[in-house]
């Protein structure tokens, strides 16, 4: 059989609405649950009124969500139009959160229900259409039935026109003596046939008996006979009157099929319903009701309904009867609707209700009162979560810090809930105990008293309210905290007429990581409503506090790294211990905040501890160069040989002087961490402060990794100290190596020059001489080879003598030498030499000229020895304060950057000879080649005044 379609018009110019309506029906048809909707349905949409009532005029519909915001009707009067077209059409209104009084008077007027706009649930959503589709059948079915009824009445009414009952006479023996045409049509036999035959149905005076008269046709009419004694023709005999009760067998079954479907309909609707007569005593209740009230339906029926379910407002005053709406409705006949509202359980629990108030009417007066009512906990649930979570979810998201977020926090929650005074505890990590961390009060109140109490105390888990909030993990009702003995705060609590409080945990998914408490001056029954909202809000507060602290933490952590690069760096650029630690200090104040930063360092010999740098606020004795008794043996307690740090902070012995030092200046805290390095003790970092508990595991941990770079670098630098006084004294030595060097070749070049080149001159002289006047033919070979070998011997005591230090250099100067020199080796290489000068008139100091001969020197000889070069060029210039001298060729080059490493392991000791030579000189020396590219050697020194 083919299902039958359901059509259902919206009209609405959102088509959100559309779109929820859609989704809604759509998912419960896919489901298998027994009560989902049986009907194929069809949604038609129109966004006017005129549209609407088109798609109506075109298509039988049998539901109707009407928006009373359209643009062309708006209002009641889009109602008043179509119920003007279509009375008997169900309509559900769709109005706003703002205009809900607008569907309470729709359904004065006649509207089936009313749904608000942005809080419509799927739950209302297949409520409403199932309520509007069994209303329709019922509607359908009565109508039938009336029908029916009509047509009955009728036939009922026609034969009562023609003498409607039959008559028939029947004697003492039961044999038929007369029967009228109605019998006969009612018995479908003729007169004739009838009579004197027996009547076949028992006959008794004064009873009424109902016969089923079977027809010739195989059909069953039912009758209704009654029976009197009567006289026929002188003799007794009986009467029998007979109506045809058949129409009124089928109508009595058809209501009573009518009744056994609306006894299914109210145990099956979602929805209580109860009905009161005239005096207000309860005339039916549905299953649902009982359920939700929790009486049986014996014990409502005939009781005052408002006495046992209606009795007392939400704010737990008493409810006149006359005074409520259902009253009103009895007296009026007006139709009420009230959400704002609470019904009594038979335990004496509440919940929040929103009912309908609807007049029986009996003749056109008022029978009674039918009341559809609803459990609203779940949405005034919902709607106390979303405005409380938005309330929190504004403050968290404009707040920076958790301490700027405490107060506001706390003051809208207690708005919500109608509280006077909230506050925070926080579980601190390192101590395990809640400590107060704030709280907000309503301005009439003076919390001096309980916030010093409060500030005092720091609660363990399972200690008083707080404490039994963490170690439970969930939420509490303290209905009278003066009474109670497990609240420690009473007598300040008295002192504000606080009665009731609530705590809840603040979570950070399993771990409690606060508390919340708040109070009430009015004492209130325990809600578990609100602490069921407020521990869904303690998990929001936690997860914006672990977020928060994460951010803290990577912020701290972000700003530690990056103080700790400064100290990095500010180590680099420091030259001394003083300044290291100086730099040290000045930074770590950014990590630390703390009256008094001072660095120490041991001395082993002397037993003493003597400061390097303090950073104090104020006065203090740990000055700068102040030295302390100190034996590391004796007064260090904890120490870890390690090759890294020690695992702990030093601790001094109660005798140490050190920590007499620090206890003379008012410090109530301190810690000092070890400098290590290698497994040896060479000094402490010292932090104090002038309160108690000032330094968490954290701080040390900073001190410690400052200690460890202050340790490593104070090391260096001492390291560094014995590296550069060794340099220069090797400098110093290589200078005076060079000094005495030079020395010596010019005095070995005037010994040769003066001593020997005379000597041999003389010798010269005396040999040319004998070979005048000997006169002797045999010894003139002898003499003249004689005056060849002096000859010889002469020229190479001169180079030997230019050789080690040209005599130019003295007398002439730089520019004069340099020309002899490169003639001198052109001559010998072959090459082509261009040679530049320009020095000026004034001479050059001898030390520098002497460092440029000798650069040149050496790098025409690696020219003539390597570098096959057919140019070579040599300039040597006076620029403002510097002198310039560059030697360049066209030969095969070289790999610079691999000559100076086989330099540097004695390979080449000309070119590191070249480049002390300038260095000693206070020059700079760059040597520019390329394999196949020549070379340049370029000399640069800095003139003196």
């Amino acid at each position: 059989m083919e299902q039958q379609r359901t059509y259902i018009l919206v009209i609405d110019k959102h088509a959100r609405t559309l779109q929820l309506l859609r989704q809604t029906l759509v998912e419960q048809q896919c489901q298998a649950s027994p009560d989902r909707l049986p009907q194929s349905i069809t949604l038609l949409t129109a966004q006017r009124l005129s549209t609407g009532l088109e798609l109506l005029a075109q298509q039988a519909i049998h539901l109707v969500f009407l928006s009373l915001t359209l643009a062309d009707v708006p209002g009641l009067a889009a109602l008043a139009n179509i119920q003007a077209v279509y009375p008997g059409l169900p309509l559900v209104v769709l109005t706003t959160r703002r205009r809900k009084a607008l569907g309470l008077q729709a359904i004065c007027r006649g509207a089936l229900d009313y749904l608000v706009k942005g809080n419509i649930h799927c739950e209302d959503i297949l409520r409403t259409v199932r309520m509007a589709l069994q209303k329709q059948q019922m509607q359908t079915e009565m109508q039938q039935i009336m029908l029916e009824r009509q047509a009955s009445e009728a036939r009922f009414h026609n034969i009562i026109e023609k003498n409607a009952d039959g008559i028939l006479i029947v004697d003492s023996q039961g044999f038929v003596r007369f029967i009228n045409p109605a019998a006969e049509n009612l018995l479908s036999i003729k007169a004739a046939e009838f009579v004197g035959e027996l009547f076949g149905f028992p006959v008794v005076a004064g009873e009424r008996t109902e016969l089923d008269v079977v027809l010739r046709n195989g059909g069953i009419n039912v009758a209704e006979m009654r029976v009197v004694q009567t006289e026929w023709d002188g003799q007794m005999a009986y009467l029998a009157s007979m109506r045809d009760i058949t129409d009124r067998k089928r109508i009595e079954e058809d209501l009573q099929r009518l009744r056994h479907q609306n006894e299914l309909i109210l145990q099956s609707v979602g929805e209580g319903i109860y009905g009161i007569d005239a005096s207000g005593k309860t005339t039916f209740v549905n299953p649902m009701a009982v359920m939700m009230l929790g009486y049986t339906a014996r014990e409502l029926i005939g009781q005052p309904t408002h006495l046992f379910i209606h009795h007392t407002l939400p704010d737990g005053s008493a409810y006149p009867w006359h005074t409520s709406p259902i009253y009103r409705t009895l007296r009026t006949g007006e139709p009420q609707a009230v959400d704002d509202e609470v019904f009594w359980r038979k335990d004496g629990s509440r919940f929040p209700a929103e009912y309908i108030s609807t007049p029986m009417l009996e003749r056109g007066d008022i029978a009674g009162v039918v009341v559809t009512f609803r459990d609203i906990t779940a949405r005034k649930r919902s709607e106390m979560r979303r405005t409380m979570q938005f309330a929190v979810t504004n403050v968290l998201a404009h707040a920076e810090t958790l301490t700027e977020a405490v107060p506001r926090l706390l003051k809208s929650l207690c708005a919500e809930v109608g509280w006077h005074l909230g506050e925070v505890w926080l579980v601190q990590p390192d101590t395990h105990v809640l400590v107060w961390h704030g709280l907000w009060h309503a301005p009439d109140l003076d919390i001096r008293e309980f916030e010093q109490a409060s500030r005092m105390l720091a609660f363990t888990q399972g200690e008083g309210l707080i404490g039994y909030v963490w170690s439970a993990c969930q939420s509490t009702w303290m209905q009278d905290i003066r009474s109670n003995s497990t609240f420690t705060r009473s007598v300040a609590a008295q002192a504000l007429m606080l009665q009731t409080a609530c705590a809840f945990p603040i979570l950070n998914g399993n771990d409690v990581i606060g508390v919340i408490a708040l109070f009430s001056r009015d004492q209130r029954d325990r809600d578990d409503e609100l602490l069921s909202v407020l521990t869904g809000i303690g998990s929001q507060i936690g997860q914006f506090m672990e977020r928060k602290r994460a951010e803290e933490a990577r912020w701290r952590y972000a700003l530690r790294l990056e103080v700790l690069r400064k100290i990095d760096r500010s180590i680099l650029a420091a030259r001394s211990t003083n300044d290291i630690a100086s730099a040290a200090v000045d930074h770590l104040r950014q990590l630390i905040q703390c009256q008094q930063v001072s660095v120490a360092l041991f001395d082993e010999n002397s037993h003493e501890a003597i400061v390097l740098v303090t950073d104090i606020y104020g006065e203090t004795r740990l000055m700068p160069g102040e030295r302390i008794p100190f034996n590391i043996a004796e007064e260090t307690v904890t120490w870890t040989d390690s090759d890294e740090s020690a695992e702990e902070p030093v601790a001094f012995s109660a005798s140490s002087p050190l920590h007499e030092y620090v206890q003379a200046d008012g410090m109530r805290s301190s810690v000092c961490v070890p400098m290590a390095s290698r497994g040896s003790l060479i000094g402490a970092l010292i932090l104090s402060a002038n309160t108690e508990n000032a330094f968490s595991r954290e701080h040390v941990e900073i001190a410690r990794e400052v200690a460890n770079q202050l340790a490593i670098a104070v090391q260096q630098a001492h390291l560094f100290e014995q590296v550069r006084e060794g340099r220069e004294r090797l400098q110093v030595l290589s200078y005076r190596l060079m000094e005495a060097q030079e020395a010596e070749r010019h005095h070995i070049a005037r010994e040769l020059h003066d001593e020997i080149g005379q000597a041999l001159t003389a010798v010269k002289i005396s040999m040319q001489a004998l070979q005048r006047v000997a006169g002797e033919p045999a010894l003139e070979p002898y003499i003249g080879e004689s005056i060849s070998i002096v000859d010889h011997a002469l020229q190479q005591v001169r180079n030997l003598s230019l050789d080690l230090r040209p005599s130019l250099l003295d007398d002439l100067g730089l520019a004069a030498a340099l020309r002899w020199y490169i003639d001198r080796q052109t001559r010998w290489a072959g090459f082509t030499t261009e040679f530049r000068a320009d020095l000026g008139e004034t001479r050059l100091p001898s030390d520098l000229e002497t460092a440029c001969f000798r650069v040149a020197q050496e790098a025409l000889t690696n020219v003539i020895r390597h570098a096959q070069a057919r140019r070579v060029q040599v300039e040597v210039w006076q620029e403002q304060d510097q002198l310039h001298l560059v030697i360049r060729d066209d030969g095969i080059g070289f790999d610079v950057r691999l000559a100076q490493k086989k330099a540097s392991h004695g390979g080449s000791m000309g070119l590191l000879g070249m480049q002390e030579r300038v260095v000693f000189a206070g020059g700079n020396i760059t040597i520019d080649s390329v394999p196949d590219g020549g070379t340049e050697v370029h000399v640069n020194f800095f003139l003196k005044e």
